[in-house]
């Protein structure tokens, strides 16, 4: 039976430079004991297996991402698969996709997969799956996601609107655990970074890199300086306030997110032999928002409602959460500050109800 080792990701992990490595070196990696199947990968994705992972989810109610151009029959990609693995017949091989972490984010993550599980069934199949310090994880997710055609929220709004489990992790790890067992998951964090981080995967793979090989750098992040400019500017032109003014009602939703968070992944963390803290909190998500609105602030007029939402949020905090009063009433600042007078071309496109 051959092993079937199923790279999930996560996301922002430097599962990009993995999958471009063992694209550039599938020849050299078969030798030395690691088959990387063709099936599953292109035409939009040919470094990684995204054409098994996103019909699978998609079966399940996930809506696949604009730039997947590939089939969406499962059961075709898959029947590709299992002819490409009774062909070559290897010991070992690797499927690598971090959209497989989207079966453990849907409604019925069990159903999900279980479907996946069903369909490996000819292989001794072993998860590695690696984990993202939160907060380190919420930056570099949003530092994709704003580089992209569509305009974002606000750094807190967008942090309160994506599913908590994909930041705290120990659901995702769960969700795979009770699908293939415990036993079978393999569980890092993701500490180390270039050759060295391919270097390690490889070594959960039970293979050793070839000779001479060479290590791509891929996705390396781009300073963050023109973000929130680039982000108001987009945003402006649709004149929904829920892209321009922080969606978040009270401190305490922002709170208890980061705790829930917090709680997840120190859950998870546990069974890591890193045991990384996480270094999220309601303060630390503003203070980021900072780091973005100081450089906008010098490069256009902010919005006006935005530091009132800010301010209204700070004057309800707490005794005990006087750091965030603090950081948000500094974020207010900023803004009032970007401007000597008013900017009705920015200000007078809102539209949806901020309240």
């Amino acid at each position: 039976m051959t092993r079937l080792y199923l790279h999930i990701g996560h996301y922002k992990t430097g599962t990009s430079a993995i999958q471009a490595f063992c694209h550039q070196h599938a020849d050299a990696l078969a030798q030395n004991g690691l088959y990387y199947p063709k099936a599953g990968r292109g035409p939009s994705a040919m470094t990684n297996h995204a054409g098994l992972a996103l019909p699978i989810a998609k079966d399940h109610g996930f809506y696949p991402p604009r730039w997947y151009q590939g089939g969406h029959d499962t059961d075709a990609t898959f029947e590709a698969l299992h002819d490409e693995l009774g062909r070559e017949k290897p010991d070992k091989a690797l499927i690598s996709s971090e959209e497989l972490i989207q079966l453990a984010l849907r409604d019925d993550p069990d159903a999900a997969i279980a479907d996946l599980r069903h369909r490996l069934a000819p292989y001794d199949v072993r998860v590695i799956l690696y984990l993202r310090e939160p907060l380190s994880l919420l930056k570099s997710w949003y530092s994709q996601v704003a580089r992209g055609p569509r305009p974002v929220r606000s750094f807190p709004s967008f942090f309160m609107a994506r599913d908590a489990r994909f930041f705290g992790q120990g659901a995702l790890y769960d969700a795979f655990a009770r699908g293939f067992g415990a036993d079978k998951i393999v569980l890092r964090s993701y500490v180390d970074h270039g050759a060295a981080h391919i270097r390690s995967f490889l070594k959960r793979a039970d293979v050793t890199a070839p000779d001479n090989a060479r290590y791509p750098v891929v996705n390396v992040a781009p300073p963050t300086d023109d973000f929130e400019r680039m982000r108001i500017e987009q945003a402006t032109t649709k004149g929904d306030a829920r892209l321009l003014v922080t969606q978040i009602d009270t401190p305490d939703a922002l709170v208890e997110t980061a705790s829930r968070i917090n709680a997840d992944w120190a859950r998870v963390t546990a069974r890591t032999p890193e045991r990384i803290e996480s270094r999220l909190s309601a303060r630390a998500v503003i203070a980021h928002y900072i780091t973005l609105l100081e450089p906008a602030a010098g490069q256009i007029p902010l919005i006006t409602q935005e530091a009132d939402r800010l301010e209204h949020l700070a004057a309800r905090c707490e005794a005990g959460q006087a750091e965030l009063a603090a950081a948000l009433t500094h974020a207010a600042r900023i803004i009032r500050a970007s401007y000597l007078v008013d900017a009705p071309a920015a200000d007078a496109t809102l539209s949806g109800g901020a309240t």
